[in-house]
């Protein structure tokens, strides 16, 4: 339901299109983690060979850490989407009420 006065901000339904898309961008990632030790098992041996296996190894950490970044970023747009929609919930109760919108500068 809309109520009268309230500006638009967007729909509350987009959120859920974002933490879709942050959770495939965070399988993404983690898939190529996952890959990545692939490239440090080579044929060559020695001291370059090592510190080669070392980065790769850091560099996964890297890519595990931003997809568990990503994770957080979309817990956090599902906790926004959640609060616009009980404040929603609020308004319109409000407003079923009798209340109506506030007046004019009144900041919903």
């Amino acid at each position: 339901m809309d109520i009268e006065g309230m500006p638009d901000i967007g729909r509350i339904t987009d959120a859920e299109r974002v933490v879709t898309a942050l959770r495939g961008c965070a399988e993404t990632v983690d898939g190529a983690a996952g890959r990545l030790p692939v490239m440090a098992k080579g044929e060559w041996r020695g001291v370059a060979a090592d510190a080669f296996a070392d980065r790769v190894a850091e560099h996964r950490e890297e890519l595990l850490e931003l997809a568990e970044q990503v994770r957080r970023a979309a817990r956090s747009v599902r906790d926004l989407e959640s609060t616009a929609r009980e404040r929603r919930a609020a308004l319109e109760h409000l407003a079923a009420l009798g209340g109506g919108p506030p007046g004019p500068g009144v900041l919903w």
